[in-house]
Parts: structure tokens; sequence; C-alpha cells
């Protein structure tokens, strides 16, 4: 068997790939934060008295903070990095100019202007009193549908294919990118306050795992067009390997769903059974990022259904 040729050129090269990998990573963990807020962190509140509760809401808060601002930073990087391969400049004055061209004249402008806003958003809601600040959670979800805009989709002009990325990029945010926000907690929490988070995230994680199956399928039908090219394109390969990420990863979620979330609530020694969970959701990070980093590529290469 051939391996084809990944031909980056046509996207700045592999430092383009990455940095777009990156602000996907950070744009669905803070989604994904935000979404832990909402959706899980509120079945351990009642375990923590109030003083611990307002402690666990604070710390959620600033986590969901940093993450806003190191998104803001990401995607000014990348807005960057795309103007100077799109002039090909280097120096400071060129490349602000470069800059300015591209914010006001190319869609990838627009839509960072529009991500941009959305963060600053975040980060003015988050500083609203309750239940104000849960609305961060909508300009969250609005900046995670905005991400899908820089893919296939929306250049292809096809909306039906578009939602489906939306809701693709939606379903991975709640799930991958709530995972160090449930690290982060089962590591600090007391023990029935994990063993209850961890419950309450499972039936979120499997919701999501159904939707991400049903809108990759529908993706690659459109994207690939056939079983053929799935072997013979680069595009084809750079989805083989996100197919077998996604794989492992679900080796993971169903032992933490069979074993080690039940074992942590039937354990009643503070510490018991939470090792395993730890261990099995820091793998589950590792691979999360690594099929972030392979989706990256995937939207980076030129899909054989755009061809057909």
């Amino acid at each position: 068997m051939v391996v084809p040729s990944f031909d980056l050129t046509d996207s700045g090269g592999i430092g383009l790939v990455l940095i777009r990998g990156l602000t996907d990573a950070v744009v669905l963990t803070l989604f994904g934060t935000l979404a832990f807020r909402a959706l899980v962190a509120p079945a351990g509140f009642t375990g923590l008295g109030e003083t611990g509760a307002l402690a666990f809401r604070r710390r959620l808060a600033a986590q969901t903070r940093l993450l806003a601002s190191l998104a803001l930073v990401v995607l000014a990087v990348w807005l960057v990095l795309i103007a100077q391969s799109l002039a090909e400049v280097t120096g400071f004055a060129p490349t602000v100019g470069a800059v300015w061209t591209v914010i006001g004249s190319t869609s990838f402008g627009h839509i960072v202007i529009a991500e941009a806003a959305m963060l600053v958003a975040v980060l003015a809601t988050l500083a609203l009193p309750e239940p104000w600040d849960r609305s961060a959670l909508a300009f969250g979800a609005m900046l995670t549908a905005l991400q899908a805009c820089h893919g296939h989709a929306f250049g292809m002009g096809n909306p039906l294919l578009l939602a489906c990325l939306v809701a693709h990029l939606l379903a991975a945010g709640v799930w991958l990118g709530s995972l160090p926000a449930l690290a982060i907690s089962l590591a600090r929490l007391p023990h029935p306050v994990a063993a209850r988070l961890a419950q309450r995230f499972s039936p979120v994680g499997i919701t999501c795992v159904s939707i991400l199956a049903v809108t990759a399928l529908y993706q690659g039908w459109v994207l690939i067009g056939s079983w053929g090219l799935l072997a013979s394109s680069a595009y084809g390969w750079a989805a083989l390997l996100k197919i077998l990420l996604f794989a492992l990863l679900l080796a993971l979620a169903g032992f933490n769903r069979i074993y080690a979330t039940p074992r942590l609530a039937l354990m009643k020694t503070d510490g018991a059974g939470r090792p395993a969970l730890l261990y099995a959701v820091g793998l589950e990070i590792g691979l999360g990022i690594a099929i972030i980093l392979a989706a990256g590529l995937l939207a980076s290469l030129p899909p054989p259904g755009m061809k057909m």
C-alpha cells in the first residue's frame, strides 16, 4: 500500500496546523469547563456545605477565566501567523498591515473577531453574580460554533454539513473539554463528592459519544465519499488515525463507566478507587488532545469529497 503525500503547503505548513489544533483544544476546553460548571458541578455542591460549594464555584470560575484569556492569546497568534502566511511577510510593520487586511477582507478575519467578542463576553459574564454568570455557557457555545466556521463545511457552503460540524464540536467540548475540570475536581474534592461528580458525568459523556459518532459518520460520508478514497488519500489516512484514537478513547471511557466510576462510588475509604479513575481520565485527556490535533490536520487537508 502506497502512503499518500501529506502536502500542507496550501495550509501554511505544519506550524499553522499545530496552532490551529491548539486553538481548537483551548476553545473546546473552555466550553467544556463552562458545561462542567452547569451540568456536572451542581451534583457536588450539596456535599460541600455553603463554604465548600462557594470555594468550588470560585475555583471553576478562575479556571474558566484563565482558559478564556489563553484562548484570546492563542487566537491572536493564529491570526498573526495566518496573515504572515497569506501576505508572505515577516517584519513588524508589514505584519500589522497584513493582519488588518485579513481582519477587514477575509471571512477568516471576520470569524476571528466574532470569536474574540465571544471570549470577551465570557469574561464579562463570569464577573456577574449568580445566576447571571451562567450566561457565559451560551457565549461559550457560540464561540465553539464559530470555530466550526474555520472548517471545510463553511467553505463548501453546505448548511447541513456545517450544522453537523457544530453539533460535533459542541459534543466534543462537553465531553473532552470537561475532562480537565473533572480530573482537578476528582483529585481535590472529598471522596463522596468526587464519586457523585463521576456518576453525574457518566451519562453526559454517553450522550456526547452518541452525537460524536453520528456526526462523524455523516461528515465522513460527505467529505470522503467512498471507502476507496479513505485508503488512497491523505485526508482518508488522517481520518483513519482519528478513528483509531477515538476507538482507544471509547475503550477508556468504557473502563471508567463499567469499572472505575462504580468502584469509586462503592468504596467508603477516602482515596480508595480514586487513583484508577484519575489515571484513566488522565489518559483520556491525552487521547483527547491527540484527537483534536488529528482533527486540525483533517481541517488542513483537502477532502476527497470536495473534488467529486
